[in-house]
């Protein structure tokens, strides 16, 4: 009876868990919660596309475009962490309007190869960051419907 009892409430916190309140991309991206406990973009590798917090986000059988708030990009939040620079750079982490934009094409072949000017792992299907004049341009450029806005994520 105990067993029973401790398999039962088990299962029912691995449900409750388990659950995604985000919803589903299609082409096997997801958004979920990154190590830092910000929302990120994830491929069907489970690899992060795009990892810093984002903010606003929307997506059509083609395209995924997002808002994103890197936490590099906050000078309070490039420092080693302790409990006192962490409550500095959250502090300034939530009260900064900083953003980057981004869109993926889920129509294209999500490979990736390495820039050496850059030093990280590109993907060819992935646009972006780009501030919002760009963003705005590179949306014309791919054909991105002008119906598909951006929504802030909760």
């Amino acid at each position: 009876m105990k067993i029973t009892k401790t398999l039962l409430i088990f299962l029912f916190l691995t449900s409750i868990l388990s659950c995604n309140k985000f919803p589903d991309l299609g082409g096997d991206y997801k958004l979920d919660y990154n190590s830092r406990g910000d929302v990120g973009l994830l491929n069907s590798d489970n690899s992060y596309i795009v990892y810093g917090h984002i903010l606003e986000c929307n997506f059509n059988s083609t395209y995924i475009i997002l808002t994103e708030r890197p936490r590099d990009s906050i000078p309070e939040c490039t420092s080693i962490s302790t409990e006192i620079t962490a409550k500095k750079c959250n502090a300034a982490f939530n009260s900064s309007t900083f953003k980057q934009y981004w869109i993926i094409n889920k129509k294209e072949k999500n490979d990736y190869y390495f820039d050496t000017l850059t030093n990280t792992a590109r993907y060819l299907n992935v646009y972006g960051p780009f501030k919002k004049e760009v963003y705005l341009q590179k949306r014309k450029e791919l054909g991105v419907p002008d119906e598909l806005i951006l929504k802030e994520v909760k």
